[in-house]
């Protein structure tokens, strides 16, 4: 793999890892406490998880991608489930 197919995968949200969907949506709001800049996160469009915030979108993605369990944790976690 190069190393801009790499970058390009650390800015491809991964699944949520509470509900395994892989929906999301970047969320962006002004933070005025902090000299007025704005933040971003990730939200899942299917249950309403949220990412931790950060002054940069693509940040935002890679923490977003390092939360939790892997999309495959997520789907064994439901198969135990039955869900």
């Amino acid at each position: 793999m190069n190393t801009q197919q790499a970058d390009l995968d650390d800015l491809t949200p991964r699944p949520c890892p509470f509900c395994a969907h892989t929906g999301t949506y970047i969320e962006s709001y002004r933070v005025a406490a902090k000299g007025s800049h704005v933040e971003y996160n990730l939200v899942c469009q299917n249950c309403g998880a949220q990412g931790p915030n950060d002054m940069s979108r693509s940040q935002a993605i890679k923490m977003w991608n390092m939360r939790r369990e892997t999309a495959a944790e997520v789907e064994k976690l439901k198969a135990a489930r039955g869900d």
